[in-house]
């Protein structure tokens, strides 16, 4: 019984020893760890203070041969400036070189204002001291600039500008004699060579159109202003001309929709000549028919079938159109007598007036016969009754027809009014 205590003792003095040999060299570890740890973190902390000055430096290197850049600049923008009020007092310079300078940054500024304007780019040559401008101000991490959109910019401007200057130069008498090359050998250049080949006229002409294109190219919104301002004038063109016909028809007849007895003015041409015999009377004014008798038909007729006509829109048609044209194409077909009735006439835009031309009623129909389908009423009804006939039928017979049929709907709806 006692050995096994011994053991038992061995045991528990042994567990000791481990379990405190295990706990130093788990202490000495954590502060091995813990060293390790604190030594990494400062070598650290110094490599990234070092890459942090050498950045500094590498910003202040940067920002000093920028500020460098912007004085040049700078310079250059105040000698060629100068140069505007002071080309023709420096002349002397050229022949006497020991003359002082009237340039604001002395002879230096006038040779270097000299060489960029008339030498090389006349006075659009100011834009390479305001590119530089712009180069020193990026160097300096000032500003943001795009440097390859400010150096595309500035060279378009500087190039078109010297040509110009050099087309205006040979009108304008004041450029022609001052002391002041306005384009510059380059643009003189360009300009020599354009109107050898396209004349004055071409150059002005291209040098327009290229501006226009360019700023068309800066600015969408400019684009669109420009489109805008085009269509708002052709549109007022058309409305003008539109009421120039209805002025010019003034003084014609009005017609009147309801007998003689009631025309109310013994210089009014009624519509219907005789109310017994609405069928067989003609109206026959023409283009000179008031256009509010087609749009008071065409709401008669839409009002009378609203379904059938269910996708009309009532629009702004200031042209009355021949659906038998006056003056036949190329004499391809008969002209005819009776073209003004009022069953041959319908009311139309100008647009589609300068479309349909001198075309045919069938014609018409198969180059145009979508526009017909969408236009006014009454158009549409002649549309339908020319794809079922032919020109023929149409100015002997079916014009007719057609004609009476509206003037019946035109007179019911009047006497119903009365």
């Amino acid at each position: 019984m006692g050995t096994p205590k011994k053991n038992n003792r061995r045991k528990d003095t042994r567990k000791q020893q481990n379990t405190s040999l295990l706990g130093k060299l788990t202490g000495l570890g954590g502060k091995l760890w813990r060293g390790t740890h604190i030594i990494y973190q400062n070598g650290a902390d110094d490599s990234d203070v070092k890459e942090s000055e050498r950045m500094d430096k590498k910003a202040n290197r940067r920002f000093i041969w920028g500020l460098i850049l912007v004085v040049i600049a700078f310079c250059m923008l105040i000698a060629t400036v100068s140069y505007l009020f002071t080309a023709k007092t420096d002349q002397a310079l050229m022949y006497d070189s020991s003359l002082p300078a009237a340039n604001w940054l002395g002879k230096l500024g006038w040779r270097l204002s000299r060489w960029l304007m008339d030498d090389a780019f006349g006075v659009s040559g100011i834009m390479v001291p305001i590119f530089l401008l712009a180069a020193g101000v990026r160097v300096t991490g000032i500003l943001k600039v795009r440097l390859h959109k400010w150096f595309i910019n500035c060279m378009v401007i500087m190039i078109w500008c010297s040509a110009f200057l050099a087309c205006l130069t040979q009108y304008v008498a004041t450029m022609k004699d001052s002391f002041i090359s306005w384009g510059g050998s380059i643009g003189r250049r360009e300009y020599d060579i354009a109107s050898a080949q396209i004349g004055d006229l071409g150059c002005m002409i291209v040098l327009l159109v290229s501006a226009l294109l360019y700023l068309f190219y800066l600015s969408e919104e400019a684009a669109t202003s420009f489109r805008n301002m085009v269509v708002r004038a052709s549109k007022g063109k058309e409305k003008s001309e539109g009421d120039g016909q209805e002025e010019n028809s003034e003084p014609v007849a009005v017609p009147v929709l309801i007998d003689g007895n009631e025309a109310g003015s013994t210089s009014a041409e009624p519509f219907i000549d005789s109310p017994e015999s609405t069928a067989t009377v003609l109206y026959k004014l023409g283009v000179t028919t008031p256009h509010i008798v087609f749009n008071f038909l065409d709401y008669l007729l839409w009002k009378n079938n609203k379904s059938k006509y269910s996708d009309f829109e009532f629009e702004f048609r200031n042209s009355v159109e021949h659906w038998y044209p006056q003056n036949p194409s190329d004499g391809s077909f008969d002209s005819w007598d009776d073209k003004d009735t009022f069953g041959n006439l319908c009311i139309i835009s100008r647009s589609v007036n300068s479309k349909f031309s001198n075309l045919s009623p069938e014609s018409k129909m198969k180059s145009y016969g979508k526009m017909v389908q969408k236009g006014s009423l009454k158009l549409r009804i002649m549309g339908d009754i020319i794809e079922k006939s032919s020109n023929d039928k149409w100015i002997k017979v079916q014009c007719h027809e057609h004609g009476a049929e509206m003037i019946d709907i035109l007179e019911t709806a009047c006497r119903t009014l009365d």
